[in-house]
């Protein structure tokens, strides 16, 4: 073989091994390739906001609830210091505690020289209760005997408006509409409480006692007064006379009602030296001040707001209240709940309170002329009440005529009560 074959040959099995050794008899191993990082997971923040649907994009922000209105109608206002204080306290507080919406009309009487009619009045604030609030529930709330008619007519009238009438008797009495309601404190009770409490600090025995006008609530408390001194002055001893002293109206209008100082300046020519109040204003508490700062012997009981004392504490023996929270919240709750309803609803005393400040609708406070042994005494009538041992009125009770009311050993029923057509024994009236 020529040496340029041989080079040949040698060249191209040179090139075979080559390409043997490129591809392989055995496989090599590869290099491994660092995994990549994994994503981080998106938080919460991070995550892009999901775009709105439709329907999410178009909706409107929830309505605030309509707002409810309770609408006063009061026969006074508050410099009475008595009734109509007592009642506007607890409204305008419990409105405001319980967002209502709050509309008044105060001094609603004959004696207001605009001369308001009722009727007018409340179908005024109705209206603008709807116009304020559309959609919210209105109560209209009326505090004396002397809108009788103006709630049942306004009852009527609007019959998708709630009615309170305190100190009513339309459900009493049978057919009042359904969204009238009638509230009333048994006030009877604590006037005879106080009755007790004079009669244990009287030294002439008779009391002089203001009252408003001549209608069966007066006439009721009145009684009330008069049986509580009669009932603890026959354990003293004592005989006790009560003077019924009617202004007419529950205060004083010039020229339309007589005139409480001089009614009670005719008790004082009467020997009475308790002078206790059946209407709204505190002139008995002035009257028996007046006496007590010239040295003269002289008790008061205010009547239906409960610091009138403070006015005069030198002859305050004490005061039977009124505290019309509870029955403000109750009203209120009803009309929210849906649970109102027309009755003739009379709050009791809460016996374990009522001769504290609070924890109870009506009750009585001693002033501080009262007596360790008025305590003592008041103490246990009210105990005997609270047990059963003591009926209101409990016989023999005989009216003044001399014709008898309760046998003994009875206690009227309470609608008996409610509509007292005259005076008990031992009483007079003066200014009718």
């Amino acid at each position: 073989m020529s040496l340029k074959r041989r080079l040949l040959t040698l060249s191209l099995l040179v090139l075979v091994l080559a390409l043997l050794a490129a591809c392989g008899g055995q496989t090599q191993p590869q290099a491994s390739q660092p995994a990549a990082p994994a994503a981080p997971k998106a938080t919460e923040a991070s995550k892009p906001a999901a775009a709105p649907t439709t329907a999410a994009a178009k909706q409107e922000p929830a309505k605030a609830a309509a707002k409810n209105t309770l609408i006063d109608i009061a026969v006074g206002d508050e410099n009475d210091n008595g009734w109509n204080k007592a009642h506007l306290e607890s409204t305008t507080k419990i409105t405001k505690e319980r967002g209502w919406a709050y509309l008044a009309y105060k001094n609603l009487n004959p004696g207001n020289p605009a001369k308001p009619v009722c009727e007018n009045i409340v179908e005024e604030l109705i209206n603008q209760a709807k116009k304020d609030n559309p959609g919210g529930k209105i109560l209209v709330r009326y505090n004396s005997d002397d809108f009788i008619p103006c709630a049942e007519a306004m009852a009527k009238k609007f019959p998708d408006v709630f009615h309170d009438h305190i100190s009513g008797d339309h459900v009493l009495k049978g057919g009042a509409p359904a969204n009238l309601t009638n509230n009333m404190g048994a006030m009877e009770y604590t006037k005879t409480l106080a009755g007790c409490t004079a009669a244990s600090l009287t030294k002439s025995g008779v009391i002089g006692y203001v009252n408003g006008p001549d209608n069966d609530e007066t006439r009721r408390f009145f009684n009330s007064f008069a049986w509580g001194a009669q009932y603890c002055g026959k354990k003293l001893g004592k005989t006790i006379k009560a003077i019924n002293l009617v202004v007419g109206f529950w205060f004083h209008i010039p020229g339309q009602t007589n005139d409480p100082q001089q009614l009670l300046g005719q008790a004082r020519a009467l020997n009475a030296d308790i002078f206790a109040s059946g209407i709204d204003t505190q002139d008995a508490l002035q009257f028996a001040k007046q006496l007590k700062d010239k040295g003269e012997n002289a008790f008061s009981f205010p009547y239906d707001y409960l610091p009138a004392c403070g006015q005069a504490p030198n002859s305050c023996g004490g005061i039977p209240y009124f505290n019309w929270d509870a029955e403000v919240n109750y009203i209120l709750d009803a009309v929210e709940k849906g649970t109102f309803k027309s009755e003739f609803k009379v709050w009791n005393p809460e016996w374990k309170n009522v001769l504290t400040p609070t924890g109870t609708v009506v009750g009585f406070v001693f002033g501080p002329s009262a007596t360790d042994d008025a305590k003592k005494m008041v103490q246990q009538m009210a105990d005997d009440y609270a047990t059963g041992k003591l009926k209101l009125f409990q016989g023999p009770v005989k009216w003044a005529d001399g014709s008898t009311w309760v046998e003994e050993g009875k206690a009227p029923d309470y609608k008996d009560i409610w509509y007292s057509k005259k005076l008990i024994e031992n009483t007079q009236a003066y200014g009718k």
